[in-house]
């Protein structure tokens, strides 16, 4: 079978490479922090030079441990409300669903259309996972995704938010709040002396470069409107990781180790919401 030549891509699309790459690194691991079958087959798939994205050991690892949060996140969401809906914002090529547990639910992969196309050509189609083709910015998108009466949706960004500036996302939260009342919102942030720390490493540069929003605080998006509430916040060395054991002492630079994180927000108010805020998932909160 020909590998898939993927040329057509935006320098911002070619980011999603990444993740796709240390997700197959790390499944040839003795004990993966993430086990994903499919990337390991993706990149044999994919006619790309992937060693560009060659880094230290640990980089790879700090990402597959914030993958492996939102796969927390997604699957203590989905034993809550086991009918809810997850909707993934710039998927890129993951499949996050097929690693949970429930395996009936709804769930929704948004990405740009040249991302989508690629998707298709891999994955091809699915009732349970549904592709939708369209920039997140756009809300047409939004009439597409079917929340049943008295459920929940959660939606995911990993690694997407920070591409764009502050006014885009706030109108793009602002819409997810309006169209999806009661939503939980996931995603990470990075401070801004993290990215100049990152834009210092000669093999972080290129992707550092594109970073455009890094919020000073973690409730910052409180004060973007109405019923916007921050819930929770997980970091890196919140809890013991082996893998990361000689970085350890990096907690103690606190502009490092509070830089970097995944937020939880729920998003206007539904009458039947419930939340997950008490679960297990929840990290501690500033």
């Amino acid at each position: 079978m020909p590998k898939l030549k993927i040329d057509s891509l935006s320098q911002i699309s070619k980011t999603l490479l990444i993740p796709l790459y240390y997700r197959a690194l790390e499944s040839k691991e003795p004990d993966p922090i993430v086990f994903d079958k499919k990337a390991l087959a993706l990149v044999d798939r994919i006619d790309y030079n992937f060693s560009e994205f060659e880094k230290l050991r640990s980089d790879r690892v700090f990402s597959m441990i914030r993958c492996r949060e939102f796969d927390r996140c997604a699957q203590v969401f989905l034993s809550a409300h086991p009918s809810g809906i997850v909707i993934e914002i710039g998927c890129g090529l993951g499949d996050r669903a097929s690693r949970m547990k429930e395996k009936s639910v709804k769930w929704y992969n948004l990405d740009l259309p040249e991302v989508i196309s690629i998707r298709r050509q891999l994955y091809g189609e699915s009732d349970r996972a549904v592709s939708i083709a369209c920039s997140a910015f756009d809300p047409s998108w939004m009439t597409l995704v079917e929340v049943p009466p008295d459920e929940q949706c959660l939606i995911l960004a990993e690694g997407v938010l920070s591409y764009f500036d502050e006014a885009q996302v706030r109108q793009f939260v602002l819409m997810l709040r309006d169209a999806f009342p009661g939503c939980e919102l996931v995603f990470d942030k990075l401070s801004s002396f993290v990215v100049r720390m990152h834009k210092r490493e000669s093999h972080m540069t290129n992707a550092a470069a594109l970073i455009r929003w890094t919020p000073a605080h973690d409730r910052d998006l409180e004060k973007w409107g109405d019923n916007i509430r921050f819930i929770s916040r997980w970091g890196y060395f919140d809890r013991p990781e082996p893998r990361i054991a000689p970085a350890f002492l990096i907690q103690l630079l606190k502009p490092f180790a509070r830089g970097v994180g995944v937020l939880r927000y729920q998003l206007g108010v539904s009458s039947g919401f419930a939340g997950t805020a008490g679960s297990s998932i929840s990290a501690r909160s500033v």
